[in-house]
């Protein structure tokens, strides 16, 4: 009835069986055309009555371009999760390594912690070891005979009770361990007083002492904490300059900060040290610095009572030679 109106399309569905019991049923229907293409259909088949008969009309859709439209969508979403899944990993492991350096710098400074501390108790241990087992030779010796032995044993004694001492502090800091008692201080009379024997030891060596005050108000700090902080400082700046240089204490202050100096005029640090001053057991010159005695820890604990007290250090080079360790905290 309809087949000069299909045209080309009649000869493609001229062979589909047609079933009256599918009736209301939608049905796939796959048939080739005369070019051999594979053809997708779907249809469905209504019963109707009209004027006392019964008709069968069958419906039928095209479904190609709706399945071709599917089996590209398919592959655009296959690529886009591919591609995403790719791109997923590499930011992956971007972010991973990322967030691993700081890890990774941590445990290495941990491992070189280790390492440097266990040296630094080792040699006085084994100075100590040496003397006593000395000691233990000579049972007729009187303490006269062994003076200079027993000396350098509590003399190594006492630099473990400081190094001991110094790393209980360093892992209190660390652990948020270090209880900081801020107090409303007059910071004239303070440092004048504390500044005071060392002016003496400074006056005793041929060196000149010099405290600036350039305020008068009340400042917040740990008594106990900056003393030690200042202790480090003052030892630091006697140990490296010379007869005739000169040690500066200066403070100042704004409406927002405060700022706490030392500086002196003595050997002053090579600029590719500055950065790695604060670096626990780091030491400029390892040779001068076990003369000295120290063990590359003071500077390392100034800073960490600096963070206690929310505020920042640096070390500069003093424009009159030498170095200047320079301390801004918040005004509270």
């Amino acid at each position: 009835m309809n087949e000069q109106q299909l045209g080309n399309r009649y000869d493609d569905l001229k062979n589909i069986t047609f079933n009256k019991t599918d009736s209301d049923q939608i049905n796939s229907i796959q048939v080739k055309n005369s070019y051999d293409q594979q053809m997708s259909f779907r249809s469905v088949i209504k019963k109707i009555k009209l004027d006392g008969t019964t008709y069968y009309i069958q419906l039928i859709s095209n479904t190609n371009q709706l399945e071709n439209t599917v089996q590209f969508f398919q592959k655009v979403i296959i690529s886009c999760m591919i591609v995403f899944w790719l791109i997923s990993i590499v930011l992956s492991y971007y972010l991973a390594r990322k967030n691993m350096a700081p890890i990774m710098v941590a445990w290495q400074k941990q491992q070189e912690f280790v390492e440097n501390s266990s040296h630094e108790l080792r040699t006085p241990l084994s100075i100590v070891q040496t003397k006593l087992e000395k000691l233990l030779t000579t049972p007729n010796h009187t303490i006269l005979d062994e003076a200079e032995s027993i000396a350098l044993a509590l003399s190594q004694t006492r630099r473990l009770r400081r190094l001991t001492s110094d790393l209980l502090m360093l892992a209190r800091a660390d652990n948020n361990e270090v209880h900081v008692n801020m107090t409303s201080t007059a910071i004239a009379p303070y440092l004048e007083k504390l500044c005071e024997p060392y002016s003496e030891i400074a006056a005793s060596q041929g060196k000149d002492f010099v405290l600036k005050i350039e305020t008068t108000k009340q400042l917040h700090f740990d008594q106990t904490l900056m003393t030690q902080l200042l202790i480090i400082l003052f030892d630091n700046a006697l140990k490296y300059t010379r007869e005739g240089d000169e040690i500066t204490i200066s403070v100042t202050d704004t409406a927002k900060q405060w700022t706490l100096t030392v500086s002196d005029t003595g050997i002053g640090i090579a600029p590719e040290h500055a950065e790695r001053l604060f670096e626990r057991f780091y030491r400029e010159d390892k040779a001068r610095q076990r003369e000295s005695g120290g063990h590359g820890l003071g500077l390392a604990i100034a800073q960490s009572i600096v963070t206690l007290h929310q505020g920042t250090i640096k070390a500069v080079a003093n424009p009159s030679g030498g170095t200047c360790f320079m301390m801004i905290f918040a005004r509270k």
